[in-house]
């Protein structure tokens, strides 16, 4: 629709009011000759509609034309194109296209298209006029040359008439073909490969020589020494082939020549030899490579590599422990090289390396590097080998020392080695890093803050703390202590001053693990949870027992939030008493986490007030309301929720009356009448009321009093004694029922056994299924005797908790002959799951249930309702939910839906699509699981594209709706919870909109023993089977006040508004006026200077007056203003 933008560019003569014929009609109904403008007006109309109904006959009639001019050159092309395809006969190739030339200017009226300025064909072809069809060329036709001289049949002279000869018969071409395979089948041999060249092959390319072995190693030597490898090259081709070889180009390896000789020819399948030479100057690693050239054009490269296993000295760290300042404190280590080849040390400091010259830095006694000193400096291991080093610490200062000292090798390997303390670290808290606010009290010993979010009472929460043990092994224990809030001494340190702590006694913060080993070098994450018991602030230390590690715990609670819509339920009017009255109020759960809550039903002596359901997580309740007597209640229902310091209540207000018929009415002078008063009792109880009667300056009371019975009745014997019964006999017995009211009873007698027989059907049919096929048939009668030429029937009954195609065999043993096979198929269809609460459907299976948000503010709070999904089925089922958003001006019919690999993966907890190596080692498990299964429809092999179309559902979104989790397995005879949420739109104008939604949940299979049995069972998922659906209705509101005359805010909405108001002196926001003698300025500004709102009033007397006008801004919460 562009009418809006015809109408701001044309504004004077286009409007968005359509005129149609029923309008024109009516127009000229009214069409009386009174008023001129009228009259022309209607004319000039009907003359515009008139050339506006010529102009679309031509362009009817044009594209007519131009669509069967299209259809015929479609025709003569495909006509004359296969011509083409049939004139080529073999010589033709299906992957090459066949051009014809274009015939569409012959087929279209050129002079129509000018008449109505459209492009003709013949304005852009270079060719200036139609010419006649070209036909194509004929490579099968006889040329001239070869009729005049060569051919032997008749030719056409132009006079003597020949009957038209076409292509050659199928025979012809039969026997043509055959002919031209034969010769290409002569030039189709197996060459000698002897003649091919070297790199000549089908598939891959072959390499001339190969190389034994591929990498030449050299793993043990020492210096000064020789060690030899051999080479040996293999001619892997037909033919003998020359080898060169270049030798290595550092001077440690060199090469030497066994076979062959100086001629350098291998023969097929022969060897040549070389032997290569290492002669290390030291313990170092070396590489190096050989080149092999041949007459093929890809040289072969040998790498060569000598790599000695380095010693391995432990340990990398020196723990020393404490010592005091001043003294000396000497710790022996036992270090051993743990690695495979023996090696010579040297201990130096790390500011001494690296050194150009080793033995002036080195010392054979001892390596010093205050406040550390290690002997011996110099010491050689054998692998395996322990050696004891000793350290000395000899502090100066109260600090944490770490030194780091070299160790140089003989293998020229150098690595650092540290002397230092214990060191813990914590490395994170889950979620933000929590700091104390300014003025905040925090435990001024505690090196860590860790705050928790508020809660409600009984609500825990849990953070993870990652701890480091940089080092060794160490025992350490858990201990929460009561905060220090003190402040310290002047001058003195946190750690250095003596604290004395005590045990906390309440029970609110825990740590996982409380107690154990830190291992060296590892990452600890401790769980700590925060459950309160009661409405108060917790404050708390949490001590690591080993190095000082403290962190500070702090957590809050507050009460549940819980909010009734309406607050108070006011039933207007009356209610006709022993009448039950259902009135709907919802019920919101702001709180942190989800409420437990259980009503109270009030039934007293007349009335009975009920919610129902009384507990349930549901929040859209109904207040049941059944009156006994004509009076006013005014009482209140308590709920309580679990762990709430106190119940709540909902105050009700309802009025109940007896039913007078007629309510009222006139009386004529000196007459009387009738009426009815009608009381319908819905259970048994004594009523005395009073009805009044007001008339004309007077009133009137009636007492109405009632005793309401139920009807009762008694057996006068409770037991029934049959004796002497005999076979074939009727015998009677008397039962003596006794009323023992004057009212009329009807009964009805069933028999006890009727709910055991039901029973023992629903376990029957639960043992069926219990082997977890999804299906079973039962026969009955299984088995008996068939007379001569007699003839039974056999009931085969189906039952089923799973849908699939079913097939099986049902077999029939008669006597000693061979079983009978009879096939069974069975397709079932429909959904397993169900809602809790609308329960186990029959009919609409798929169908789930109408989810109604209400009615919610712009921009308002996310709304959030949880189901219940229900698996009956001996198999998990996933479930993936998508959201769409329904339009009702949308147009679309149909989706085409594209998938790339699997339309639902299976995601991990994260929301993410599981690794490739989990994918494919779980693909592989299913692969061998069964080979058969492989042919089976319902295994066939995953395309990488799939296409479907399917009805058009929706715009795909997951705003305003979502469905949490987006993916849920509901386990086998289990149940799961999904959240469906709702965020209210935020609206621009003032006009409401309804939120129309569908939430679809895609079943998908992750078993494949579910997806199908071979032979047995198949079962489709994914978008292959019908999703469940679930419908879902919103209303948005604009945030707005009615603003009435006294100024007072109407709230039109069916929820509390949060605002605030805003205005410029002198108005206040009470709102009122304030008067004062600095407005009294404004008289003598001239009128460039006046403000907007304020303005000058003269009357004749030449008096002033001030006039002062503004605007009141109402500011909402989600932004918007009125």
């Amino acid at each position: 629709d562009i009418s809006h933008v015809l109408e701001s560019l044309f504004k004077e003569t286009y409007t968005k009011n359509i005129i149609g014929q029923d309008t024109l009609t009516n127009l000229i109904k009214t069409k009386s000759g009174k008023n001129s403008y009228h009259d022309r007006y209607v004319e000039e109309l009907q003359q515009a509609y008139m050339e506006y109904n010529v102009c679309m006959q031509e362009v009817d009639v044009l594209e007519t034309h131009i669509i069967h001019a299209r259809t015929r050159a479609a025709e003569i092309e495909g006509k004359e194109c296969e011509k083409m395809k049939q004139n080529f006969l073999d010589g033709f190739n299906e992957r090459k296209s066949v051009i014809t030339q274009s015939v569409f200017p012959q087929c279209v009226d050129k002079d129509l298209l000018e008449m109505n300025n459209l492009i003709s064909p013949w304005d852009y072809l270079s060719v200036p006029k139609p010419k006649p069809l070209l036909k194509a060329p004929e490579p099968t036709k006889p040329t001239v040359s070869y009729s005049m001289h060569i051919s032997q049949e008749p030719q056409d002279d132009g006079y003597t008439f020949i009957p038209w000869k076409g292509g050659p018969s199928a025979t012809e071409r039969t026997e043509g073909q055959d002919t031209l395979r034969k010769m290409k089948e002569r030039q189709n041999f197996l060459r000698n490969p002897r003649f091919l060249p070297p790199n000549t092959c089908s598939d891959d390319r072959l390499q001339v020589f190969q190389a034994e072995p591929p990498v030449l190693f050299f793993v043990q030597y020492t210096v000064g020494q020789i060690y030899e490898a051999t080479l040996e090259l293999k001619n892997m081709t037909s033919a003998s082939r020359h080898v060169r070889v270049i030798p290595p180009t550092t001077p440690y390896f060199s090469i030497g020549l066994r076979f062959p000789g100086e001629g350098g020819t291998v023969a097929p399948g022969m060897s040549c030899k070389y032997t290569i030479r290492f002669a290390p100057d030291s313990l170092t690693d070396f590489q190096d490579f050989i080149v092999v050239e041949s007459q093929s054009d890809d040289l072969l490269v040998v790498p060569i590599e000598a790599r000695r296993p380095p010693p391995v000295l432990t340990p990398r760290v020196l723990d020393c422990g404490c010592c005091l300042v001043g003294g000396v404190k000497f710790v022996e280590f036992f270090c051993q090289n743990v690695g495979l080849s023996p090696g010579t040390f040297c201990l130096i400091p790390k500011y001494q390396w690296p050194a150009s010259n080793l033995r002036s830095v080195s010392k054979t006694v001892f390596t010093e590097q205050p406040p550390f000193a290690v002997s011996p400096s110099l010491f050689s291991l054998q692998p395996g080998e322990t050696t004891v080093v000793e350290v000395v610490f000899f502090p100066t200062t109260t600090e944490k020392t770490c030194q780091v000292f070299t160790i140089v090798c003989d293998n020229c390997q150098v690595k650092d080695i540290e002397g230092q303390l214990i060191a813990l670290e914590l490395i994170s808290i889950s979620g933000d890093r929590d700091t104390p606010s300014a003025g905040e009290l925090h435990d001024l010993t505690a090196e860590h803050f860790v705050c928790f979010s508020p809660c409600n009472p009984n609500s825990p929460q849990q953070k993870k703390i990652v701890v480091r043990n940089n080092h060794l092994e160490l025992p350490f224990h858990w201990q929460i202590v009561k905060p220090h809030l003190q402040p310290l001494p002047s001058g003195e340190d946190t750690q250095s001053s003596h604290v004395e702590f005590l045990q906390e006694t309440d029970d609110i913060f825990h740590v996982c693990p409380e107690s154990g080993l830190l291992g060296p070098c590892q990452d600890h994450v401790f769980l700590v949870t925060f459950w309160p018991k009661e409405l108060k602030d917790y404050h708390s230390v949490c001590h690591l027992v080993l190095m000082d590690v403290e962190i500070e715990l702090k957590g809050s609670t507050e009460p549940y939030r819980v909010l009734f819509e309406p607050y108070a339920i006011v039933i207007p009017g009356e209610l006709l008493i022993c009448t039950t009255t259902r009135k709907q109020f919802k019920m919101w759960n702001h709180s942190k986490t989800s409420i437990s809550f259980q009503w109270e039903r009030m039934n007293s002596s007349f009335h009975i007030i009920e919610v129902e359901p009384p507990e349930n997580e549901c929040f859209d309740l109904d207040l049941i309301v059944t009156g006994g007597k004509p009076e006013k209640v005014v009482t209140s229902l308590i709920c309580h929720i679990k762990h709430h310091y106190k119940p709540i209540t909902l105050p009700v207000e309802v009025s109940f009356k007896i039913s007078v018929e007629p309510s009222r009415g006139i009386l004529s002078p000196l007459s009387s009448g009738v009426v009815d008063v009608v009381f319908r009792p819905r259970f048994c109880q004594q009523l005395q009321t009073e009805l009044e009667l007001t008339v004309e300056n007077g009133t009137g009371h009636l007492s109405v009093q009632a005793s309401v019975q139920s009807p009762q009745v008694c057996l006068l014997n409770c037991e029934l004694l049959l004796s002497e019964l005999y076979m074939g006999v009727t015998t009677e017995a008397t039962v003596t029922l006794f009323n023992q009211t004057l009212l009329a009873s009807n009964f009805n007698w069933h028999s006890a056994q009727a709910k055991k027989v039901e029973e023992k059907t629903h376990m029957f049919v639960s043992s069926l299924l219990a082997n977890g096929k999804g299906a079973a048939f039962f026969v009955r009668p299984d088995n008996g005797i068939l007379g001569a030429f007699q003839t039974h029937t056999v009931d085969v009954t189906a039952y089923t908790d799973m849908w699939g195609d079913y097939t099986d065999n049902l077999i029939c043993k008669v006597g000693d002959l061979e079983p009978t096979l009879i096939p069974i198929q069975m397709t079932v269809k429909g959904c397993p799951l169900y809602f809790q609460m609308t329960g186990p459907r029959v009919d609409s299976q798929n169908e789930g249930p109408i989810i109604r948000f209400g009615t919610h503010v712009s921009g308002g709070d996310t709304v959030s309702r949880s189901l219940r999904i229900n698996n009956p089925t001996t198999f998990d089922i996933r479930l993936d939910w998508k959201t769409y958003n329904i339009d009702e001006n949308d147009d679309m019919l149909v989706d085409l839906v594209v998938v790339y690999g699997e339309a639902f993966p299976v995601k991990e907890i994260d929301d993410n699509v599981a690794s490739n190596a989990e994918e494919e080692e779980r693909v592989a498990e299913e692969d061998t699981e069964s080979a058969m299964a492989c042919s089976h429809p319902y295994h066939a092999e995953k395309n990488l594209i799939s296409v479907r179309i399917r009805p058009h559902v929706g715009n795909l979104s997951d705003y305003p709706y979502c469905v949490t989790p987006q993916q849920a397995v509901i386990p086998a005879k289990g149940s799961s919870t999904i959240h469906v949420s709702f965020t209210p739109l935020t609206l621009t104008g003032s006009t409401e909109i309804k939120c129309v939604g569908k939430a679809l949940g895609f079943i998908s299979l992750d078993s494949e023993t579910a997806i199908c049995v071979p032979g047995k069972v198949g079962r489709v998922h994914g978008l292959d089977l019908e999703p469940v659906r679930m419908n879902l209705q919103a209303v948005v509101k604009p945030a707005e006040f009615d603003i009435m005359k006294s100024f007072r805010l109407h709230n039109t909405s069916e929820m509390p508004l949060q605002f605030t108001l805003n205005t410029q002196p002198p108005f206040l926001v009470k709102v009122a006026f304030h008067c004062s003698f600095a407005l009294m300025d404004f008289v003598d500004l001239a009128n460039d200077e006046m403000p907007e709102f304020v303005k000058v009033i003269k009357n004749p007397k030449g008096e002033s007056k001030l006039r002062f006008q503004q605007t009141l801004k109402i500011h909402y919460i989600n932004g918007s203003t009125q």
